[in-house]
């Protein structure tokens, strides 16, 4: 992680260690034995939005998207190992064990397909950071302090909201509204009790939780876990988390405002900023898939992995092909799920690595580089191009300077290709509104052009080019401002028939259309009837299991549902 040598600074003379010693393996599996029949009941082990985005993108529900075998990781516990979580992208377990030759035991195991060795951790009895009630939003207790250049709505964030020019979709009222924003990071501390970012926790949104219990926060953040501590209070730790998530979600006019402060946002501890170990590579992984679970459309991290506390576990400049590092096979698998990857490029630009770090090798993960306000390079911004000679980083953004959130409540100027990758990972979430274009669409626009290089890739977008239009106008969807219908798709997963109907009574007769997935129109240009008083519907009763596109019109507008069907 680029602040690393920031942290070590402060926090090092407080730390207190135990004697007790945990070894972390990365377990890797022959196959998914068991797991072939989940594919047709992918609403088991992804939530309906993620299930959409895929067959929305082309991608469909694949093998990858399966879990782990239950009966290896089963196996594994049987045996007394620790499995803390398992990789349905790579088909593998991170196992804990105090058993510093566990690795031989683990690779005995004939479902075993190879183990690696992931570093180690020694607890500390200490909590560095002061605890405090997190989600308790009446208890402000650090105001945003007003600065000097406050007489613009960005306030301190102007150069860096207009540099991409992003204002522009701003003013037409796109702020990345209804996109979801998965943040990975080293901890978000006191985020939940900062002005600055007041938006994000008093508008309501449905909370959807998997494998873990979720803070229920009615508000704009969808989920929170903390890997390295295993809870969910992510606003306890490190604050360079806080820092990132301010270049996105800040919303105080005047003061700072981000690149996409209506998104929505899951915000993933994955980074311990007391050591640099490899397992911090695993804990990306398992968020980056929760990420995938909830529908993520957006992954923006602001970590780097190239060299660690114990130097046999360092990567090698010719490792950043993306293909071999834990984190960029995750990240490219991330980016082949439908999910837009945009990364920090790195901050070792002016020390003896230059190059950029894992994850930012990876092909279809957008790597971001850092320039001034005036677009001129940063020296510490990490160069490339990847080992296997492909064009990195991919585009830029400021991020020497930039305006980011402190935790004692000013706005500060700092330094950081940590900063340039969520600012560009928020413009593309309000591109990504405003466009209604997939990821692989959003990436393709964003990397056209001429010009190319290993210091800025593209260079620095301009969100007010004609390229970035929206699609052919949708329909209106049931989720406009005039929502007529008083009863809809009462949940993502049905298991019965279910009705529809509207008390709207409508210039022309009401006709719906139902078609699956695959293409098939089951019904078509069907009418409504009127099953009561001023109230028309129908039951809808998919004919098989399946993902269902439902459709209803009164001839002027078009509202639109899909939903799983299980017979």
């Amino acid at each position: 992680m680029q602040i690393k040598f920031i942290i070590f600074i402060f926090l090092f003379p407080i730390f207190c260690f135990a004697d007790t010693t945990e070894y972390y393996y990365w377990v890797s599996f022959k196959d998914k034995a068991g797991s072939e029949a989940f594919l047709k009941q992918p609403e088991l082990f992804l939530s309906r939005q993620s299930i959409l985005k895929k067959y929305a993108a082309g991608i469909g529900i694949t093998s990858e998207d399966l879990p782990v075998s239950g009966k290896y990781i089963e196996g594994l516990r049987l045996k007394g190992f620790s499995v803390q979580f398992d990789s349905r992208w790579l088909n593998a377990a991170l196992v804990v064990s105090p058993d510093s030759g566990a690795l031989k035991r683990l690779a005995d195991f004939d479902f075993v397909k190879s183990v690696m060795s992931l570093g180690y951790k020694t607890r500390d009895n200490v909590d560095v950071y002061e605890p405090h009630s997190s989600g308790l939003m009446n208890e402000k207790s650090i105001p945003v302090k007003e600065i000097p250049d406050a007489g613009n709505y960005y306030g301190s964030s102007k150069d860096q909201i207009q540099q991409i020019r992003i204002d522009e979709l701003h003013k037409k009222g796109f702020t990345g509204e209804g996109i979801r924003i998965a943040v990975l990071d080293a901890g978000f501390y006191k985020a939940d009790r900062m002005q600055l970012f007041d938006s994000l926790f008093l508008k309501g949104h449905t909370v959807v939780t998997f494998d873990y219990d979720s803070l229920f926060f009615p508000s704009h953040i969808i989920k929170t876990y903390d890997y390295v501590d295993h809870e969910v209070d992510v606003f306890d730790d490190d604050d360079h988390g806080m820092q990132v998530l301010s270049c996105l979600a800040a919303n105080k006019q005047g003061v700072m405002v981000g690149s996409a402060p209506g998104a929505y946002f899951m915000l993933f501890r994955t980074e311990d900023a007391s050591v640099e170990m490899p397992y911090e590579e695993a804990f990306w992984v398992r968020a980056a898939e929760q990420a995938d679970v909830l529908g993520a459309d957006i992954i923006t991290s602001s970590l780097g992995y190239n060299t660690f506390d114990d130097e046999r576990y360092n990567h090698k400049i010719a490792d950043l092909n993306g293909k071999t590092t834990l984190i960029s096979r995750a990240a490219e698998m991330a980016a082949s799920r439908g999910i837009l990857v945009v990364t920090s490029a790195g901050n070792e630009g002016d020390n003896s690595w230059g190059k950029i770090t894992a994850p930012a090798d990876a092909e279809h993960v957008i790597a971001v580089a850092a320039v001034d306000k005036d677009g001129e390079i940063a020296g510490f911004s990490s160069r490339g191009p990847a080992a296997d000679g492909r064009i990195k980083p991919d585009v830029a953004a400021m991020g020497k300077r930039t305006a980011v959130a402190s935790s004692s409540g000013y706005i500060v100027k700092s330094n950081g290709t940590s900063y340039s990758a969520p600012i560009m990972a928020g413009a593309l979430a309000t591109a990504m509104q405003y466009t209604g274009m997939t990821a692989a669409e959003i990436r393709s626009t964003l990397l056209s052009g001429n010009s190319r290089d290993t210091l800025v890739g593209f260079g620095i977008p301009d969100f007010s080019n004609p390229k970035w239009k929206p699609a052919t106008p949708a329909p209106k969807s049931h989720e406009a401002a005039d929502p007529r219908f008083s009863n809809w798709v009462p949940a993502d997963t049905m298991y019965v028939p279910f009705v529809i109907g509207t008390r709207f009574s409508p210039e022309k007769e009401w006709t719906y259309k139902l078609k699956c997935d695959c293409g098939k129109v089951f019904v078509e240009d069907a009418a409504l009837t009127r099953m009561a008083t001023n109230w028309y519907g129908t039951i809808i009763a998919p004919p098989k299991t399946g993902l269902y596109f439902l459709e209803v019109t009164d001839g002027k507008t078009v509202f639109k549902e899909s939903f799983y069907f299980i017979q």
